[in-house]
């Protein structure tokens, strides 16, 4: 038996006994083979057993699919078990529809449990709005976090004056979530995409772009 199935039956063991972090790595192995279906199984058990991460990724999955509203829904759920990565996507949510009183509470509650997308975005919203302090301080802080634009911005905040429209930057990457499955789910790892994202939250990898 390979290395690979080894791993595989060891998690099937474990998601039998209810283990939703075996469920939720089984559904990272079926997407990782392009087998969504099979994933999108795994993290509705995972989900069912109240399992954060599996919410996320079922956010993932149905914003793929263009369902913004399940997104929705997924998302808050699993940001009501306190996952980072959902309040950020919730505020993606928000910013795109307009609504960035709702985007900056989702990434201030994602900034608070350590997420630098989050802090790089509220950042961009700070000097949008002319707080050159305030976006030096979240770009500080998602640089610190190790958030590569974050310390692009910092650049410019020494170099260009606040009145040449330096708050002008779209807080969110405008390439939408492709719908096939490397894009959604990152060949290296298996993690699932953040809605807005460009590279991996797990392992820094760049997503292909379809």
């Amino acid at each position: 038996m390979s290395k690979r199935n080894e791993e595989k039956a060891t998690l099937e063991r474990a998601a039998a006994e209810g283990n939703t972090s075996a469920m939720n790595s089984l559904g990272f192995l079926a997407a990782g083979e392009g087998d969504l279906a099979g994933a999108r199984t795994w993290w509705e058990r995972a989900a069912a057993g109240g399992d954060p991460g599996a919410m996320y990724n079922l956010g993932v999955v149905a914003a793929g699919e263009g369902d913004v509203v399940g997104a929705r829904d997924w998302y808050e759920r699993a940001a009501a078990g306190g996952d980072s990565g959902a309040m950020y996507n919730l505020g993606n949510l928000a910013e795109g529809e307009g609504d960035l009183a709702g985007a900056r509470t989702w990434w201030e509650q994602a900034a608070a449990e350590g997420h630098p997308g989050a802090m790089y975005n509220r950042g961009v919203l700070a000097a949008g709005e002319g707080d050159v302090a305030g976006a030096r301080d979240w770009y500080e802080r998602a640089a610190e976090e190790g958030n590569t634009e974050a310390g692009t911005e910092l650049k410019r905040l020494l170099t260009i004056p606040a009145a040449t429209g330096l708050g002008q930057k779209n807080p969110v990457d405008p390439d939408p979530v492709q719908t096939s499955a490397k894009a959604r789910f990152c060949e290296q790892c298996g993690a699932a995409r953040s809605t807005y994202s460009r590279f991996c939250g797990e392992c820094g990898r760049e997503f292909p772009r379809s």
